[in-house]
């Protein structure tokens, strides 16, 4: 998850429209060994930045999940309690995508986020 949060604000340093394009070619040619560099993910890459560069907790809580459920996380249209709320249950309850979705389409989030610790282990 670092990675992927260190990729989206290189992007977001670049002004130029198509700098997420211009990044995809470049990391797929340079890595052609790994996947999950396609335009359409490394925007998603610059959103998860844009989405937790300022809220350090909630950054901590995206990075104990993986990009899949953060992906789902972060495209639902969530208020920041909610957001809360699934990014904390997805890691506590080791969720699939399935599930969260489930949880995202019922509105079963919880009533008030669980209270984390500000050090964690």
């Amino acid at each position: 998850m670092d990675e992927i949060y260190a990729i989206g604000k290189v992007i977001c340093q670049r002004p130029e429209k198509g700098a997420a394009v211009a990044a995809a070619e470049f990391l797929q040619a340079n890595f052609p060994d790994r996947t999950g560099f396609s335009p359409r993910n490394v925007r998603r890459m610059r959103d998860f930045y844009r989405t937790y560069e300022n809220d350090q907790r909630l950054l901590r809580l995206a990075m104990k999940i993986g990009w899949t459920l953060n992906v789902v996380i972060m495209e639902a249209e969530l208020t920041s309690v909610q957001r809360i709320s699934c990014l904390q249950r997805a890691a506590a309850e080791r969720l699939s995508k399935k599930k969260l979705l489930e949880i995202i389409l019922n509105d079963a989030f919880a009533e008030k986020p669980i209270d984390e610790p500000d050090e964690i282990c």
